[in-house]
């Protein structure tokens, strides 16, 4: 079967406008290179049976939300336009010390973050993608109006999955 007649890869072209609006709001500036690389993870996952066949829409937005977090994090690592790498024998933390600017947090609050923002992102993870990025769209600020439009659905179903969300997290967190 050629490419071009794979109803998968339609179905993410199909998606890739509202893909590229849903990770502009994310990363404005790396949205088409974020949008790509989650369109190819998710043929490759799709390829080795990764993908139930359920809520395309949902799945991709999950992807692209953990790439657009792994720039995120990569540019992080970046401090005035230097690129932090690690010497021999250094770890990234001593490295990113060592270019660090000044009021860089103490370790103990660089782990007590590290912790909270692994066991969020990890439950964020559990609950289902519409819901996950109904609570991530609301964390950013947008309005429900702005979420319904995103996500393409009403403003009630944007109320409805967001109290889902919460009471899914609260569970996962507990």
């Amino acid at each position: 079967m050629s490419h071009e007649n794979d109803p998968f890869i339609l179905a993410l072209e199909a998606l890739r406008p509202f893909l590229l609006r849903y990770i502009s709001q994310f990363n404005k500036e790396s949205a088409e290179d974020i949008a790509q690389e989650s369109t190819l993870k998710a043929y490759t996952a799709y390829k080795a049976g990764k993908f139930d066949g359920e809520n395309l829409q949902g799945w991709l937005c999950t992807i692209a939300r953990n790439t657009a977090m792994n720039h995120h994090a990569k540019e992080n690592r970046q401090i005035k336009g230097v690129n932090v790498v690690p010497l021999d024998g250094q770890s990234m933390e001593e490295a990113i010390d060592f270019h660090a600017v000044d009021h860089a947090p103490s370790a103990e609050d660089v782990v007590i973050n590290d912790t909270l923002n692994h066991k969020l992102a990890t439950a964020l993870n559990t609950i289902k993608p519409e819901f996950a990025q109904t609570l991530t769209l609301y964390a950013e600020g947008h309005s429900y109006e702005e979420i319904a439009e995103i996500m393409g659905c009403a403003s009630g179903t944007v109320m409805s999955r967001l109290n889902r969300a919460r009471r899914d997290m609260k569970a996962q967190l507990a």
